[in-house]
């Protein structure tokens, strides 16, 4: 890396070898996987329980609505919206 970094392009293959370092370095640490699929997403409770029913099932997404609000954004009416959904969820 001595004389030839003086120049325009000296200078941007060794910021592209830095950079190329990092990215091999940090990639491993830092990045996650995620695998798709064509498959429905089918809630393996819902279709084994038989008292897990459409009520059950639209209380528990409520419930996770709320949490994501509440997590997104810790309000005192994000907090109420959540322990109601809650108590209802576990109800």
């Amino acid at each position: 890396m001595a004389w030839h970094c003086y120049c325009k392009q000296g200078i941007n293959d060794c910021i592209r070898s830095f950079t190329d370092t990092i990215v091999k370095v940090a990639n491993p640490l830092f990045c996650k996987t995620v695998s798709y699929t064509d498959k429905p997403f089918v809630n393996s409770l819902r279709k084994q329980s038989e008292w897990f029913n459409e009520d059950c099932y639209l209380a528990k997404k409520a419930y996770t609505d709320a949490l994501t609000n509440y997590n997104r954004c810790n309000s005192n009416d994000n907090r109420n919206n959540l322990c109601h959904a809650k108590t209802a969820y576990k109800r």
